[in-house]
């Protein structure tokens, strides 16, 4: 395999990472949603508010959740 061809494909993980995500071709609209979240899973959004973003699955959980309202 010649190194032009080597080369097409790669993908800079740096450069994904730091560019802010596009998702304006989902043409989103205001609407009202609504999930149903556990009590660890309401501790988890209130500690995150109240402590700052950190790793956490419960969180991740909630994320998602939120992510399905959104864009199923």
């Amino acid at each position: 395999m010649s190194e032009e061809n080597a080369s097409y494909g790669k993908v800079d993980l740096a450069e994904i990472l730091s560019s802010e995500p596009d998702y304006s071709h989902l043409q989103l609209k205001e609407r009202k949603l609504t999930i149903k979240l556990t009590r660890e899973e309401q501790e988890a959004v209130l500690k995150a508010y109240d402590r700052g973003i950190e790793k956490s699955e419960l969180l991740d959980w909630v994320m998602a959740k939120l992510k399905d309202q959104i864009h199923p």
